[in-house]
């Protein structure tokens, strides 16, 4: 009795997502094309789809209203297989397939996908881009020859870490410090921006999907091909919970941390969400039919969470899995921090007139961290910080801000 009440109290904590109604979201897609979305990139209201598993596939689809409506933009792009894409500003970039032995690497637009351009400059010839995230203002790429990283809109890359030169690297995620990598072999965390890295891998299991939100991580793994199973840690990886199964027998393809929810893309198993992964999954399906529920990748904005699946784009509303929008956005927190005087060269004075500052970190072009500043070092009402930079040579630093629990990177410039 006891059992089946607990159920009952976790169905009634997800009833918002209980009413979960997806949309197929394709129109200027599925019409025209049979095809599969393979990476989804969301900011705002813009959203660019990348298709297909080879040199075959239909390139880069874009949308200017929730998904309301596509169009196809692969002017410049020299083969149409796009396994990854990411938007970072206005700045779109999308990772293509080889063809054949010919790896093309990394494109990017500044006209919303109208015209693209090679971006390769520090990638190793010939590399195969697996994945691209963005968090803070960075890019990252995994490629078949290493982790990349850029910090000026992917005018240049460099090697993360040569721990990973010429490592396959599989899937990236990324959450503020956090950096969570899978290889072939191995699973890889680093908490200070790839500075240093330790092995998570549990024994005997071989992985698939990764996730890592704060100090939680989060991976699927497989069995014979199939992915039949998922585990989470909260504490960095240091130790491991085997999350209840609900029957997978399938590929869990990709996972989103979404608030106080962990939903999962599973091959011809739809979309299930869970918040209490120790207890029950649930299906939220309604709405994915035929080869929708085969999904690939999951999105989200202030409004909508985007499946990207066999069948084309889906859409649902956050409210309908009991998410609220969030009040303020990460761009306008962006925006109302400031960095002052910039160029500077003794001091900088950093201010935010929407949260206090409780934590800032200064990092050089390399990724060496110069200053750490926390909130004992000024008054708690404050909400401009004053940081003495005099000991810092010329150059371009990068500033990483926390304030509430937003975490904002900003540039700066010190001059001599």
């Amino acid at each position: 009795m006891k059992k089946i009440c607990l159920i009952l109290a976790m169905m009634l904590g997800l009833s918002g997502a209980a009413k979960a109604q997806w949309e197929l979201s394709s129109n200027g897609i599925s019409s025209k094309y049979n095809i599969s979305i393979t990476s989804l990139g969301v900011s705002g209201s813009k959203i660019i789809a990348g298709t297909g598993y080879d040199a075959e596939g239909n390139g880069v689809f874009y949308s200017s209203n929730n998904g309301s409506s596509w169009t196809q933009i692969n002017n410049g792009l020299p083969n149409l297989g796009i396994p990854c894409v990411a938007i970072l500003g206005e700045k779109f970039f999308a990772g293509s397939q080889c063809n054949g032995s010919l790896c093309n690497g990394i494109y990017s637009s500044t006209d919303n996908g109208t015209t693209w351009k090679n971006c390769n400059h520090g990638i190793l010839d010939n590399s195969f881009i697996q994945t691209l995230k963005v968090e803070n203002s960075i890019i990252y790429a995994g490629t078949s020859k290493g982790l990349y990283i850029s910090k000026d809109t992917g005018n240049s890359w460099k090697l993360l870490n040569q721990k990973f030169a010429g490592i396959n690297i599989m899937k990236i995620s990324v959450s503020d410090s956090m950096i969570l990598v899978r290889t072939y072999t191995g699973l890889y965390l680093s908490s200070d921006y790839g500075n240093s890295w330790i092995d998570i891998h549990p024994p005997q299991l071989q992985l698939y999907s990764i996730a890592v939100k704060s100090d939680s991580i989060f991976f699927s793994y497989d069995s014979l091909y199939y992915s039949v199973g998922f585990y989470f840690s909260s504490d960095k990886g240091k130790s491991w919970k085997k999350s209840v199964e609900n029957g997978f027998i399938s590929y869990i393809m990709t996972i989103l941390p979404l608030q106080n929810l962990i939903l999962i893309g599973y091959w011809k198993g739809g979309v299930y969400v869970s918040s209490n992964l120790e207890k029950a999954w649930i299906p939220r399906n309604t709405g994915l039919t035929g080869y929708g529920s085969e999904v690939i990748d999951l999105a989200y904005n202030e409004e909508y969470i985007f499946a990207g699946t066999e069948g084309g784009i889906y859409r649902a509303k956050l409210s309908d899995f009991g998410i609220s929008s969030a009040k303020v956005s990460t761009s306008s927190y962006k925006e109302a921090i400031s960095i002052s005087p910039n160029p500077a060269s003794d001091y900088i004075t950093i201010t935010n007139d929407q949260l206090q500052i409780t934590n800032v970190e200064i990092y050089n072009a390399y990724g060496e961290r110069m200053i750490r500043k926390t909130s004992d070092v000024w008054q708690t009402s404050d909400v401009s910080t004053r940081i003495d930079i005099s000991s810092l040579p010329s150059g371009i630093y990068y500033c990483c801000i926390s304030a509430g629990t937003q975490r904002i990177t900003k540039s700066f410039v010190v001059m001599r």
